[in-house]
Parts: C-alpha cells; sequence; structure tokens
C-alpha cells in the first residue's frame, strides 16, 4: 500500500468539505429559483421550502472549514477568523427561514395566493400556495 504525504489525509477531508458546501450551495439556489420561477410564471401550485436558506450559510459554513483544512501556510490569525465565520454561520443556519418563510407568505398572500399544504419531504418542510381562484386544487 502506497504512504500517503504528510497532511493529505486532511485534505482529503477538506475535499470532502468542499464538494458538501458545493452541493449545499446547489440545493439553495435550485430551491429559491425553482419557486421565483414558479411565481414569475404563474405556475401551480407553488412550493416554496424551508430548506433553501439554511443551506446558503450551512455552505459559507463548510466552505470557510474547507478553506481552514486546505491552506498550505495559515497564521493563527487566519484561522481564527476562518472558524469565526463557520460558528457565524450556525445560528443563521437556525434563524434564516423564519423572515424567508413570511417573505414569500406575504408576497404569495398579496398576490391572490392562498396556502394548500405543509408537507414534509425527507426532512424539509415544503409550502403548497395556489390561486384563491384556483383553490379546488388543494384539496
Amino acid at each position: 500500500m502506497r504512504k500517503l504525504r504528510p497532511g493529505a489525509s486532511t485534505d482529503l477531508v477538506g475535499l470532502g468539505l468542499l464538494a458538501g458546501a458545493a452541493a449545499l450551495l446547489f440545493i439553495a439556489v435550485s430551491d429559491i429559483g425553482s419557486a421565483l420561477a414558479d411565481f414569475s410564471a404563474g405556475a401551480e401550485p407553488i412550493t416554496v421550502s424551508s430548506h433553501a436558506p439554511a443551506a446558503l450559510p450551512a455552505a459559507i459554513g463548510l466552505g470557510a472549514f474547507a478553506a481552514l483544512l486546505l491552506r498550505r501556510r495559515g497564521t493563527p490569525q487566519g484561522d481564527t477568523r476562518l472558524m469565526a465565520a463557520a460558528l457565524l454561520c450556525i445560528p443563521l443556519m437556525l434563524l434564516l427561514p423564519i423572515p424567508y418563510l413570511l417573505v414569500w407568505r406575504r408576497v404569495l398572500i398579496e398576490h391572490g395566493y392562498v396556502q394548500c399544504e405543509t408537507g414534509v419531504a425527507g426532512r424539509r418542510a415544503l409550502y403548497r400556495w395556489s390561486h384563491r381562484t384556483t383553490a379546488s386544487l388543494c384539496l
């Protein structure tokens, strides 16, 4: 079996974290883009996910941890800043879905939508909205 150079295992972990951050970023952009596209096209029903706003700070936090592991010559001050940025993302992951969902709720109600259902897909909550004129789709 080949020997790995010193530090190769942290590089692999850093690359794994970076891949996870990219996946979370894709989830956030995909969910937000889908809701915006449905809204602008007037699609029925519009699905708003509570997962999207939490995925953005999670991607930033994982990216900061990945940068911490992948840096060659880090300084203690730089490491502290990266850790602070990563740890700051934890409360943002918990708090950002609240105003995100409230804004969507207000916008959709002002445009004549009613909430049809709240479902759970995996671990994320999905909120489906439909026009008042076609509220029979909600049943």
